[in-house]
């Protein structure tokens, strides 16, 4: 929601015609998502997170040490895991892109990392992480907005998972 989501969502209205479309949209520069709750056993989140683009990349990160642990013989609840197909034609870019994020220091001690404009920039020099923001924002998504039409009004609702 923070970029091409707006002229995004219009576009599919205007390809799709007016109907009831579910639009679920992600702010990575707002606050931690439900910002009281635990992350860690002694930090909140947001103690541990600088805004909600690092707590869905740090938790992605939780996703996939848990599938680790879980193909390595521990018991870990599947919903808490990651499945990838390694057969998808993607799955090599997207590995470069999840594995390459890069972490910036906090002051605060929170976990921050760099903006698309600080990756673009020299020393990094790095493109856009689409694909691996794609992922990290589809189990971070917690905003949920519907509308029938742009022209109509908009019912906001807050539905944390």
């Amino acid at each position: 929601a923070d970029g091409i989501g707006l002229g995004l969502a219009r576009e599919v209205e205007r390809q799709l015609g007016p109907r009831n479309i579910n639009i679920h949209q992600f702010h990575g520069g707002e606050r931690p998502n439900m910002p009281d709750a635990q992350y860690d056993g002694h930090r909140t989140n947001k103690d541990a997170f600088f805004n909600r683009r690092a707590q869905a990349y740090w938790l992605l990160r939780d996703r996939f040490y848990k599938t680790y642990q879980l193909v390595n013989g521990e018991y870990i609840d599947p919903d808490e895991c990651i499945f990838l197909d390694p057969e998808d034609k993607l799955i090599s870019a997207l590995r470069a892109e999840v594995c390459r994020i890069p972490r910036k220091p906090n002051a605060h001690g929170k976990i921050q990392l760099c903006t698309k404009s600080e990756m673009a920039k020299p020393p990094l020099s790095l493109p856009s992480p689409n694909l691996s923001d794609a992922l990290a924002y589809a189990f971070a998504i917690s905003d949920d907005l519907t509308y029938t039409s742009w022209s109509q009004p908009i019912e906001y609702r807050e539905a944390y998972i």
